[in-house]
């Protein structure tokens, strides 16, 4: 092993230089670093395995890691978006609502006149729960 300043002298770097380079140049420190073009193809080769549909960039982070490709997760987002690479999202639809019953319905005491400023026409309650410190309650009841 040369000593630190001995490698500085045979590589004619100031010892500032290197220090900074060490701080700094941490991607070609760790290995081989793979350009745009290199990840954009392997990204699509993981297209190809899933059958020709896109995998979100999780999984393709994942399945590029497994085949050895170094690359952050950020730039991998990055690449897929400048190439218009885009998983498609499919969101299931949830009914929250049943209309088709024939329960008891409430009256539509309102009927969307929501600019009526009669008093107390169409109140609201709010009921508040403060807490006590000896482990009761106060129940506060705010009509408007």
């Amino acid at each position: 092993m040369i000593p630190l300043r001995r490698a500085i002298a045979l590589l004619e770097v100031s010892v500032s230089g290197y220090y900074k380079w060490i701080l700094s140049d941490k991607e070609h420190k760790n290995g081989v670093i793979h350009s745009d073009v290199e990840v954009l193809i392997a990204v699509k080769d993981v297209i190809k395995e899933s059958n020709n549909t896109v995998p979100g960039a999780v999984r393709v982070h994942h399945e590029l890691d497994k085949k050895g490709f170094k690359v952050s997760h950020k730039r991998l987002v990055e690449i897929m978006r400048a190439n218009g690479i885009y998983h498609k999202y499919h969101r299931k639809y949830v009914v929250t609502t049943d209309s088709n019953h024939n329960l008891a319905r409430a009256e539509n005491l309102i009927n969307r006149q929501f600019n009526s400023f009669k008093r107390m026409k169409h109140g609201v309650a709010i009921l508040h729960i403060f807490p006590l410190m000896k482990g009761g309650s106060i129940w506060l009841l705010l009509l408007t």
